[in-house]
């Protein structure tokens, strides 16, 4: 008999939430280096990193998207929550005021969770590479 290997979901969970957290921080790179850009201070390594940041935050966009062609909602409360910063009011105010989307908080932990772990699925794996 074999056993079919199951995922903790609190630590999927978590990890989820750093991997999608970590998007401002890619964000913030790419900007700074943007500006040095605009400065003719980069050198190949920093354009290097340039294009390494944009990619990250990309990736972490694309996970977003996927999850929202499965379930609308469940995408829009990660873009919100950990993408944009926003606290659980303000996150449910958005979808109620942007995309007509009317819950309540324990619905949108629901949901948040639900998203989550298809995002532990998605995020790309250690053998992902960034290619030119």
């Amino acid at each position: 008999m074999s056993i079919i290997p199951t995922i903790d979901k609190k630590a999927a969970s978590r990890e989820a939430k750093a991997y999608l957290k970590q998007y401002h921080d890619w964000e913030l790179m790419a900007h700074r280096i943007y500006i040095a850009n605009s400065l003719d201070l980069v050198t190949q390594e920093l354009e290097e990193t340039h294009q390494r940041a944009i990619y990250e935050c990309n990736e972490r966009l694309k996970v977003i998207d996927t999850i929202k062609q499965d379930n609308v909602t469940s995408g829009l409360i990660l873009f919100y929550r950990f993408l944009m910063g926003y606290q659980v009011e303000r996150a449910v105010d958005e979808l109620a005021a942007l995309n007509n989307i009317h819950i309540k908080e324990r619905e949108l932990y629901r949901q948040q969770r639900q998203g989550l772990i298809r995002a532990y699925e998605l995020i790309p794996q250690e053998q992902t590479r960034l290619v030119k």
